[in-house]
């Protein structure tokens, strides 16, 4: 609550009145006051009231939060006449701005009654993504009043990414080629030239800063780039911060980490979750304390608890996997408090670990001084590497499944980077180590979950800073079929990169030579990721993995709808089937613009838990109706988000309710289920139309 004004005290007089005054902000709205009374002989009471800041003529905005390109709907003004005792003749009109167009005439005359509050609509038709400004103009009884509103307009298509990667020291020819049936108004060829492996991450900086979700291993890896490239955030404009300043971004992730930690010391893995969660609070004592040696504050998040609650963990005779027990040993010797005799008594287990294992004890050995137990492990570990004539790389004997533990071979890799480094940061396979991790990167345009992205970032750091030139002298260009886009002349390690974007709409059609060149002493880094939008938002069904459906009913039927009337009730329901188990899964259902999602959790919302159908969901067939795997749901404006940890064999159900707020046509999006640390496990439901009829005439109700 925000208290705008604070008298402190004020005696009253003989007739037990007093007067205070103070000037109230400039808002339109109700404020509430309160006293609390005290005399002589210690009696008390207190009071409230009210007060109405308003204008003789007000006109308020009843617009969708938001609506996506294709949508056609109503949006308008509701006016007030509060101060009126007879009709008042009101002319209102719109104007618009940006992505959206009216269908109709924007403007209209129309008597309303005194003291009620009247709605006045036009129809729209949303165009392109972007942001409409709508601005409408109420004149009446010798008033008037102007009000406007942003709106955005989101794509009903999701982005996509393709892109390609590369080192070069002298030339290096690319083939870009656009797919077909893509929007020419959205997306864009973003080309990075870079004489370090580190400065041209920033779209791996990027993906991490702007994930969507946020339990805590995704607010800890937000924490990776502001570490690993420290030296780069010191120029003055990082075009993947968006303009936002590092202090800024570090200190809201820091306060979501700190939201987490328990009273044991460790973290739990949602905001919400009851009990630590052990290998997720490795993590995240890894990611703060690198951000606090980097400068950054890194309170309330109490480090020294997060550290003996790891402690007590290596204690315990029981409880911990081999590969936690590592990840434990790694995390306590990165923050300056190496566990040697855990170390070693891990070391006498060595078979039993996973290759990501091996790797993080290879570089907790390092640190507690064995060096010696530490070359064996190491030895051990590299026996495994795969090597190819372009790239090595390290894959999990079966095939990354300790799904737990965030497991991939490109981690694993970026993992062994880090110990080959601390061990010997001149081995032969330093350059192909990285060069695979540079490469991972251009099946989708990036790294496919954020612990890929924050290993790579702090092996590469690491890499970066003890086998890189510290002064290069490198001429670099790019051209794209025939035209010269860039030219740009490297002479330091902690040169930023240099980007060029080219809009969709600017680029050749067909196939085109994308053409690098290097010159001088150093490699050129280089990248070309191609974001595009298809034109058509998919309809079908697609299960690779996951099996995702979803239906709408009335509140209180069983008839699935496409259509409703404005101010109804909907029960939206989803169903995620999966044939084997899966890990840390993410569910995210799109409204149509006209729905709103209710939350269950405002006072405000009413609602009744008499049935397995109220809020929630769970296993189909579970003898117990109230059980769910999902252990956290967010509702967001435009979207409900499911979350599960983990997902046995089986099909499962959630509903919940939305309702009908906005009349119109609305694009519904499909509903789409992926493992957020395997997201090549994913599925889709189907996709359409969805309408909401109005309640009265469109024009005025």
């Amino acid at each position: 609550m925000t208290t705008p004004l604070f008298f402190g005290t004020a005696v009253t007089g003989p007739d037990g009145r007093t007067a205070v005054t103070g000037r109230l902000p400039d808002n339109l709205t109700t404020f509430k006051l309160m006293a609390v009374a005290m005399d002589a002989d210690d009696r008390a009471g207190s009071g409230e009231s009210k007060v109405l800041v308003t204008k003789p003529l007000l006109a308020r905005p009843a617009l969708p939060r938001a609506v996506r390109a294709g949508d056609r709907f109503a949006a308008g003004v509701v006016v007030h006449a509060r101060e009126a005792t007879d009709p008042v003749d009101i002319q209102v009109s719109a104007e618009v701005e940006g992505a959206v167009q009216g269908l109709e005439a924007l403007s209209r005359t129309l008597t309303i009654p005194p003291g009620q509050g009247v709605e006045i609509r036009f129809a729209f038709a949303a165009q392109d993504p972007g942001v409409a400004l709508l601005r409408f103009k109420v004149t009446g009884g010798g008033h008037t009043d102007i009000v406007e509103a942003p709106l955005p307009v989101r794509s009903p298509t999701r982005m996509e990414t393709v892109a390609t990667y590369g080192i070069t020291e002298g030339e290096s020819v690319e083939a870009l080629a656009p797919p077909g049936g893509i929007r020419a108004d959205q997306g864009d060829l973003s080309i990075t030239l870079a004489g370090s492996a580190l400065t041209g991450l920033g779209d791996a900086a990027e993906y991490l800063v702007e994930y969507p979700y946020g339990c805590l291993e995704q607010q800890s890896s937000r924490l990776v780039p502001f570490v690993a490239l420290q030296q780069l955030l010191q120029q003055q404009e990082v075009p993947w911060l968006g303009g936002r300043q590092p202090a800024e971004v570090v200190a809201t992730a820091i306060r979501a980490v700190a939201a987490m930690q328990r009273p044991d010391g460790g973290f739990g893995y949602w905001p919400d979750s009851e009990r630590s969660h052990f290998w997720a609070t490795a993590w995240a004592t890894v990611a703060v304390h690198a951000a606090g040696a980097a400068g950054y504050p890194t309170a309330p998040v109490q480090l020294a608890k997060a550290a003996e609650y790891l402690k007590k963990g290596l204690d315990a005779p029981t409880g911990l996997g081999l590969e936690e027990r590592a990840f434990a040993l790694y995390t306590l010797a990165r923050i300056g408090a190496p566990e040697r005799g855990h170390a070693r008594d891990l070391f006498g287990q060595r078979a039993g670990l996973a290759l990501f294992g091996k790797a993080l004890l290879t570089s907790a050995l390092v640190a507690a001084g064995e060096d010696g137990r530490a070359h064996t492990v190491l030895d051990e570990l590299l026996n495994a590497a795969q090597v190819t004539p372009a790239a090595v790389h390290f894959a999990e004997a079966d095939g990354g499944t300790h799904a737990p533990l965030f497991s991939s071979d490109l981690r694993t890799t970026a993992m062994a980077l880090q110990a080959l480094l601390a061990v010997n940061p001149e081995h032969v396979y330093v350059g192909p180590v990285v060069r695979y991790l540079l490469d991972a990167r251009k099946a989708g345009g990036g790294y496919r979950s954020t612990q890929d992205a924050a290993w790579a970032l702090l092996a590469l750091a690491d890499y970066a800073r003890l086998s890189e030139p510290a002064q290069p002298d490198l001429q670099a260009s790019v051209d794209l079929a025939g035209k010269n886009l860039a030219n740009h002349h490297f002479i330091s390690a902690g040169q930023p990169a240099l980007t060029t974007v080219v809009p969709t709409a600017e680029l050749p059609a067909g196939e085109s030579p994308l053409k690098f060149k290097a010159q001088g002493v150093g490699r050129l880094y280089y990248g070309a990721r191609l974001r595009f939008a298809p034109k058509v938002m998919p309809t079908e069904p697609a299960d690779d993995g996951l099996v995702v459906q979803r239906w709408y009913t009335a509140a209180d039927g069983t008839e699935r709808l496409r259509a409703v009337t404005e101010g109804t009730m909907v029960r939206v329901h989803l169903r995620v089937a999966t044939h084997q188990e899966r890990f840390y899964l993410a569910i995210e259902d799109p409204l149509p613009a006209g729905l709103e999602p209710v939350d269950p959790g405002l006072r405000t919302s009413a609602r009744a838990r008499t049935a397995p159908e109220a809020e929630g969901g769970g296993l189909d067939g579970h003898v117990d109706p109230w059980f769910s795997p999902f252990n956290t749901v967010e509702m967001r404006d435009d979207r409900v988000l499911l979350f599960a940890d983990h997902l046995p064999p089986g099909v499962y159900s959630y509903s919940y309710t939305a309702r009908a707020t906005t009349a119109g046509t609305f694009a519904l999006p499909p509903a789409r289920a992926e493992a957020m640390y395997r997201p090549e496990i994913s599925g889709r439901s189907d996709g359409g139309t969805f309408w909401i009829h109005p309640a009265a005439e469109l024009a005025h109700r």
